[in-house]
């Protein structure tokens, strides 16, 4: 999980004040959870030093629309909120499909010793259209747990 939904889930969980009374960052400190990477710390500083708890709500729950609205489109509303177990069969396979092809635009990028910069433009394109339908499937079968 990326450090923003975590906080998102955490802030509609237990409202913002757990970031603006610090006790998120005193249990992040008590998890050990900055060991690994030091300068999310200081991201977290940040965002319990200002106002950002709330405006990051806020966005989520615009983006929120947005995002119900894609999985209705590409999965069905209904199918996912019956927890539908065939489509649960096909998002598991259709992930692993997507992943595949990453690896394989991966490897071609490898083979040839081109750099990130140096790879045509749909190639990239493409690259980020496949991660962002790998999110969208990762938060069906969330929403179906």
């Amino acid at each position: 999980m990326k450090l923003h939904e975590a906080l998102r889930k955490v802030i509609r969980h237990f409202g913002v004040s757990v970031i603006e009374d610090k006790s998120l960052m005193s249990f992040l400190n008590d998890c050990r959870a900055f060991d690994e990477c030091p300068a999310v710390k200081e991201v977290m500083h940040v965002i319990a030093a200002g106002s950002y708890g709330k405006r990051l709500c806020l966005a989520a729950d615009e983006s929120d629309d947005d995002c119900e609205q894609a999985l209705a489109d590409n999965f069905g509303r209904i199918l996912i909120e019956k927890k539908d177990p065939v489509l649960r069969e096909w998002l598991i396979h259709e992930k692993r499909v997507k992943e595949d092809i990453l690896k394989g635009l991966d490897k071609g990028k490898n083979s040839d010793g081109m750099s990130e910069s140096e790879l045509p433009d749909r190639i990239l394109q493409r690259r980020q259209e496949i991660n962002d339908y790998i999110r969208l499937i990762e938060l069906a079968l969330e929403r179906m747990d």
